[in-house]
Parts: structure tokens; C-alpha cells; sequence
């Protein structure tokens, strides 16, 4: 049986298929499988293609990287300072309202690093002049006036630019910034210690001003009940001159003066309480130590030129071979002319985007 080319025509003005091998019995040849050995064919003769354009797109995202300026990091090291004279808190529901138990807001690695990340203080930072400059710190890192960029930004854009690490083991907080201005970085880390120790000081003088009302109104409280007991013991002295022992007489007298010896013990913590809070909130200790300060020359950072070249080379790569293979294989069914197809490629030809041109280009047609 031998094969008769004939040329199928679409009615509708769509445009004609390719001329399909047809038997003469009217049936179309079976598709080709996908072979392996097909595949390594039609990579080997676009091979020089594929890899000009690997090539190509690595030399351009290395040069792209080249043309970036360098980022240097400027990093501190700084240690939670632990308070000598922790607040007190009663079990009570002003205990429960400030949100700590026994020893109030600590300083630790973790709650210094949130407070690193908190919008307010990053805000704080943003909003500072830099020194020997006529620019804000925010100013400097998006190289742009103060009115162009929306106060909402600030904290956002800063925070992409800090990195925070926290070293459980030795109870330290690692503040880097990095930046292609080297001063402005160092400015940056400098700031932020201070705005850390400052929200800090302001979150402990906040806590402490609470409790010194609340333990104020405790005091009053324990001074009125050890005024009743001491009342109620002098009362009962004056009506009862003689008490004899294990009378019942003598009960009540010892229960009135644990009473007296009750309320001047609660009385007694109270005023220590109070006294402790008070201190606190005129006490202005720091509450970050600097171990290690921001060096005065900066190491520059690598750029990472060669993994992100190679990385690129081999992306590309893949993508040129699929691209290869994806038009191979779309080219090999749209000779069989099936009618689906040409349908497909007729309304591929009417899109703005991609024309005809492009689709015949494509499909090699």
C-alpha cells in the first residue's frame, strides 16, 4: 500500500494544515513514540543553540551581579543585662494585668530580639538623623526624599535589611546590618541598641508605675486591717483584766494576737513592695551590655558570583532544552493535521501577543 500526500483544507478560512502522509485507504499514519534515543537526537542537533544561550544568560546575570555595589555588614553583639532588683509581683489580678509572674519583664535574648522587631522602635530608628548628614536614616537606605516615602514603609524597609541572632548557649543578641554605605550600616546597629534599651526601660518604668498603684492600694488595705486587729486586742485587754490560762478567754486573746501578728507581716511586704516599685520606676540601669561594638573598617561581603552564574548557567540550560523538546514535539503534531490542532494553532495566530508570526515561527511552518 503506498502513501498518497494530500492537503486538508479547513472551510471555515482558518489556516490550511500541513500535507499529512496519508495511506491510500484514508488513514493517518500512527504519532511517533517518544523515544529516549529520539530525544538525545534533537538535543545533539541544537546543542551549540542551547548552549550559546546557557551561556549567554550567565554571562549576563554575572555582569549584572558585578554591577552591583558591595554590601558591607556591620555587626554588635550585645548581652540582656539582668536586673539586680526584680519587681516583686503578688499573685493577685495586678500581677496577672501586667502580664509577668514573680520577677516582672525580664531581659532576655528572646524578648530583646522582638523588641528589635518591633514597629515603634525600628520607626524610632528610621526617623534619625544621620550624623554629618542632612538626611534621615530611612532617607539613606532608599536614596530618597523624607516625602516620598509613606511613613507605613519604615519599619518594613528596615526590618528586610537587619538580621537578628540570638546564641541561646551564651545568652547573647547579634544585630547585622547590611548595607552598600558602610556608615550608614554602622549608624543603623548603633541606633537600634539604643531604641532597644530605651523601649525596654520605658516597658519596665511602665510596669513598675502600675504597681506602685496597685501596691499603694495593697498598703492601705493591710494598715486598716492592722489597725482593726490591733482595735480588737486592746478591746478585749480592757474588757478582760484577768485571763486565766487554757480558759476560753485565753483562746480568743491568742487568736487576736495572731490576727495583730498577721495583718503588721502583710503589712510589713507591703510596704517593701511598695518601696521596690518605687524604686524601680526612677531606676534608669541599661538594659543591653555592647560586647562586641561595630568595628571601624568593615569587611566588605562576597558577592557569590560564581554559584549564582553556575546556578544560572544551569537553569537556563534546562529551560533551552525543554523549550527544544516542547517544540519538537508540538511541531511533530501539528504535521499529523489533526483537526483539533489546526483549530488550536488558528486561534494561536488571532492572539495580539502572539501573532501569527510568532505561532509559524514556533511550529516551523
Amino acid at each position: 500500500m503506498q502513501p498518497v500526500n494530500r492537503t486538508i483544507v479547513n472551510p471555515s478560512g482558518a489556516p490550511e494544515a500541513p500535507p499529512v502522509q496519508l495511506h491510500s485507504d484514508g488513514e493517518r499514519p500512527p504519532r511517533r513514540r517518544i523515544r529516549a534515543s529520539v530525544i538525545l537526537a534533537i538535543i545533539t542537533d541544537h546543542y551549540l543553540g542551547i548552549l550559546i544561550f546557557a551561556f549567554l544568560c550567565g554571562a549576563s546575570t554575572v555582569a549584572w551581579v558585578m554591577s552591583r555595589p558591595r554590601k558591607y555588614a556591620a555587626a554588635v553583639t550585645v548581652a540582656p543585662v539582668g536586673n539586680a532588683r526584680q519587681l516583686n509581683l503578688p499573685a493577685s489580678l495586678a500581677g496577672s494585668l501586667l502580664g509577668a509572674t514573680n520577677t516582672g519583664i525580664q531581659a532576655t535574648p528572646v524578648f530583646v530580639a522582638r523588641l528589635a522587631r518591633l514597629q515603634g522602635v525600628l520607626d524610632d530608628v528610621a526617623r534619625r538623623r544621620i550624623p554629618e548628614r542632612s538626611q534621615t536614616v530611612i532617607e539613606g537606605v532608599l536614596r530618597r526624599p523624607l516625602a516620598e516615602i509613606p511613613p507605613h514603609r519604615y519599619a518594613p524597609e528596615l526590618d528586610g535589611r537587619l538580621q537578628t541572632t540570638i546564641d541561646r548557649e551564651s545568652g547573647t543578641v547579634t544585630f547585622v546590618a547590611a548595607l552598600a554605605d558602610s556608615s550608614l550600616a554602622r549608624t543603623i546597629v548603633n541606633d537600634l541598641v539604643e531604641s532597644v534599651s530605651r523601649a525596654y526601660t520605658h516597658a519596665m518604668k511602665s510596669q513598675a508605675g502600675a504597681l506602685v498603684d496597685a501596691q499603694t492600694a495593697r498598703v492601705d488595705s493591710a494598715a486598716k486591717r492592722m489597725r482593726e486587729a490591733e482595735s480588737a486586742i486592746v478591746s478585749f485587754g480592757s474588757a478582760n483584766r484577768m485571763v486565766p490560762p487554757t480558759s476560753p478567754l485565753w483562746v480568743e486573746q491568742q487568736r487576736l494576737q495572731n490576727n495583730v501578728s498577721i495583718a503588721q507581716s502583710v503589712y510589713t511586704q507591703a510596704i517593701t513592695e511598695l518601696e521596690n516599685a518605687r524604686g524601680k520606676a526612677i531606676e534608669d540601669a541599661p538594659a543591653l551590655v555592647v560586647l562586641d561594638p561595630v568595628p571601624e573598617a568593615l569587611t566588605p561581603r562576597g558577592r557569590g558570583t560564581v554559584v549564582i552564574g553556575l546556578a544560572t548557567f544551569v537553569l537556563a540550560l534546562v529551560a533551552a532544552i525543554a523549550f527544544v523538546l516542547v517544540r519538537e514535539a508540538a511541531s511533530n503534531v501539528y504535521a499529523t493535521g489533526d483537526d483539533d490542532v489546526v483549530h488550536l494553532v488558528s486561534s494561536l495566530e488571532r492572539l495580539p501577543v502572539i501573532g501569527k508570526r510568532g505561532v509559524r515561527w514556533f511550529l516551523r511552518v
